[in-house]
């Protein structure tokens, strides 16, 4: 097993002739993770205005209407 201790930034940077791989994979899942929060907020958003739209007498955050009895 290869130590894992570097004696520079440009050693940690290359890993050992991998970086490009290394640093390549990484950016790519950090690149994934961001897009599926940016979509999921997307959605989010998107079925709030669609349940907005079949029930508008109700607001958002588990407020309901309430009717008056009378």
């Amino acid at each position: 097993m290869t130590a894992m201790n570097w004696n520079s930034w440009r050693d940690l940077i290359a890993m050992g002739g991998h970086g490009l791989y290394v640093w390549g994979s990484l950016g790519m899942v950090l690149a994934v993770i961001a897009a599926e929060q940016i979509a999921l907020a997307a959605r989010r958003r998107a079925a709030i205005r669609a349940i907005q739209a079949r029930h508008p007498d109700r607001r958002q955050h588990g407020a309901t209407a309430t009717k008056e009895t009378a």
